[in-house]
């Protein structure tokens, strides 16, 4: 196929480069390729559940689960267009017996990379870990429907649930609840910003800075592109909200003695009014990672977070997380 045939042309232009480049491959060869071209995604079945990506971000329970999974929502973009995606869920998530089960078709099962899941979902259950236990749970579904004398559709999914259990296949653990941050794109929020650096990159889009995850060795997080100040991100609840905490992180270098040079220095919190933005909160000459702004309640569908100076290294605004809480924690202040 030419899919095939350029990977094979791309391996071939990759060697030339270190038999030109790297010393101590003048000699080198190309012993051999892979046997096939593993693509990334591939046609997905209509289950009797479509697993979302909003599943994945919420680490949400279902009675039905078969396996679990834990990697991020990874997503590359098919041409030099868009934007890739890099989320985080927090936590470990379900899948359920039912992503396995096609709507229309008797007495089929599937696993792997065409279960039951929207694109978004996809790029997080496509890794070998997670599709070998979908597999496992398959397989064993099949056998005790066939013992039972029942359609996959009509097998008791306890029965199955308590033998993967049995063979140690599925965690007999207990997923932790969404938190209460109104920011979480989990939750449906909506993040806009008015640039991005390296757009197409992922972890760097808007949406890093709500997907929950702020561990310091990730790439989630928004960054604004190297242009003059002022720069924003901007929160859409889809519906009015009630606030009184927001919290900031912001991006350290990996040198800790250099990193208050990248922690924005001044901006202002802000919610949408009778289209005209206020002020709840401002900063100037910030030096800490994280940050806190307790407020006077108030009522808003939009939150916009605006720095006029973003910096002391350059003018890139580094967010990694942004936090919106109803009620602001007893230890802030």
């Amino acid at each position: 196929t030419y899919a095939q045939l350029e990977c094979h042309r791309q391996i071939l232009e990759l060697h030339k480069f270190f038999q030109k480049c790297v010393p101590g491959c003048e000699e080198s060869y190309v012993l051999s390729t892979a046997a096939w071209m593993g693509v990334r995604e591939t046609r997905r079945i209509i289950g009797e559940y479509v697993l979302t990506a909003e599943d994945i971000l919420a680490f949400r329970s279902f009675p039905d689960a078969i396996a679990r999974g834990f990697y991020p929502v990874d997503i590359h973009v098919a041409d030099s267009t868009g934007d890739a995606v890099g989320m985080h869920p927090m936590a470990g998530y379900d899948i359920p017996y039912r992503s396995l089960v096609p709507k229309k078709i008797e007495n089929l099962l599937v696993a792997g990379r065409c279960i039951s899941a929207d694109h978004m979902a996809h790029g997080s259950v496509r890794v070998m870990g997670t599709t070998i236990a979908l597999g496992e749970a398959a397989g064993y579904a099949a056998a005790l429907a066939l013992r039972d004398n029942v359609t996959p559709r009509q097998l008791d999914v306890k029965k199955l649930q308590a033998t993967l259990k049995t063979r140690q296949a599925l965690p007999d653990v207990t997923l932790k609840r969404v938190p209460d941050n109104l920011a979480l794109f989990s939750r449906g929020t909506k993040a806009t910003a008015d640039s991005v650096f390296r757009k197409g990159s992922a972890g760097y889009a808007p949406v890093g800075a709500i997907d929950g995850y702020d561990s310091l060795g990730s790439g989630s997080r928004w960054l604004s592109d190297d242009t003059p100040e002022p720069h924003w991100l901007a929160l859409d609840f889809g519906s009015p909200k009630t606030f009184e905490f927001v919290r900031l992180r912001f991006w350290s270098a990996d040198d800790r003695a250099e990193s208050p040079s990248y922690f924005v220095q001044d901006y202002s919190i802000q919610v949408e009014k009778e289209g005209a933005w206020q002020d709840v909160a401002t900063m100037k000459g910030n030096k800490q990672r994280v940050v806190e702004h307790k407020f006077p309640p108030v009522t808003a569908q939009r939150l916009r977070f605006r720095v006029t100076k973003a910096c002391a290294a350059d003018r890139i605004v580094r967010l990694r997380e942004i936090e919106v809480h109803e009620k602001a924690p007893s230890a802030a202040q």
